[in-house]
């Protein structure tokens, strides 16, 4: 895998194999239009995911975005991808902090 940090690739296989998906990790696909975070769509032979990490976050970062998302879900009016992890660094590893979400394109 390009681009992901070594921590960061064995914390998303992991998190891939709890939720059934025993790859292998077949692409990493850079994604723009944040100035903030990393992200990348991993791509699978059963799915596509999307990922986000920091390497220098803010105190729970992502644990609070997971919360906000399963929050604005259960409202029930708009689509929200399911999130599969989210982790915050530890142990002064900030390259260990990341949100994983299903990936979702909108079709037509």
């Amino acid at each position: 895998m390009t681009n992901l940090p070594q921590r960061l690739q064995s914390i998303l296989i992991f998190a891939l194999t709890e939720r059934g998906d025993f790859g292998p990790i077949q692409q990493v696909r850079s994604v723009g239009g944040g100035c903030i975070n990393n992200a990348s769509q991993i791509l699978t032979p059963k799915a596509s995911y999307f990922l986000k990490w920091n390497n220098a976050p803010l105190p729970n970062l992502f644990t609070t975005e997971a919360y906000g998302l399963r929050l604005l879900k259960e409202m029930n009016t708009i689509r929200i991808p399911e999130v599969f992890k989210a982790q915050e660094a530890h142990r002064n590893t900030m390259n260990g902090c990341m949100i994983g979400l299903n990936f979702s394109v909108r079709t037509a």
